[in-house]
């Protein structure tokens, strides 16, 4: 996947970056945050999941079981690798959030 499909809130995988991703699942505590995974997750990144209760983990497959889940939460964190995530999909997961009227929160690499 190249830079260009990404969105205005990236992320990058540095331990500042990280530090905003945890500040960013503290302050909305409160609200369901679906978590759309596209590769699998360094262990940092999944141990930062992990803690926080209000964090749904999504298998970036396009099915019914990924509308149901979108549909849980407004809030999406996309997580993605540059090189390495189908970009065909990236677009469609974005595409389908947008046609649900989801807010993409923060776009993750990983």
């Amino acid at each position: 996947m190249p830079y260009s499909v990404l969105g205005d809130n990236v992320i990058y995988n540095d331990k500042k970056q990280l530090f905003n991703l945890q500040k960013f699942f503290i302050n909305y505590k409160d609200e369901k945050i679906n978590c759309i995974i596209f590769d699998n997750p360094q262990k940092d990144i999944a141990d930062i999941l992990s803690e926080f209760k209000n964090v749904n983990i999504i298998e970036s497959k396009i099915s019914s079981n990924l509308i149901d889940n979108i549909n849980k939460s407004d809030l999406t964190v996309l997580f993605c690798k540059i090189g390495k995530t189908d970009t065909d999909l990236y677009k469609s997961v974005k595409e389908i959030l947008q046609l649900h009227n989801k807010k993409i929160a923060q776009e993750i690499l990983i």
